[in-house]
């Protein structure tokens, strides 16, 4: 009887070869893992606060009123790191107003 695990790998070792072969003809090198280049990159509310010192109801806010282009899946919002960059690099600082008028 054959091993189960060894009959996934032979195939798993073709599938392999067979996407070595396809890269290899269309020029590409297949021992080099394809990366996305950083412009592609989508950040999270959480990671685009972060990285760019915002609170994330600010971001939130940004994407709601379109000041940073936003996807919407569901609930959730991604941001693509470029379009953000662009963005908030065009974008003149927001000032923050002090609640309660004028305190002396």
């Amino acid at each position: 009887m054959v091993n189960p695990f060894e009959l996934i790998m032979q195939k798993l070792c073709e599938l392999e070869e067979q996407v070595r072969n396809i890269s290899l003809s269309s020029g590409t090198n297949a021992s080099v893992p394809v990366q996305r280049a950083e412009d592609e990159l989508h950040l999270s509310v959480q990671e685009t606060a972060d990285n760019y010192k915002l609170a994330k109801s600010t971001i939130l806010k940004y994407a709601r009123t379109n000041v940073i282009p936003s996807y919407k899946a569901g609930k959730s919002y991604t941001f693509k790191k470029s379009e953000v960059d662009k963005a908030l690099s065009s974008q003149t600082p927001l000032k923050r107003q002090k609640r309660g008028g004028n305190v002396k």
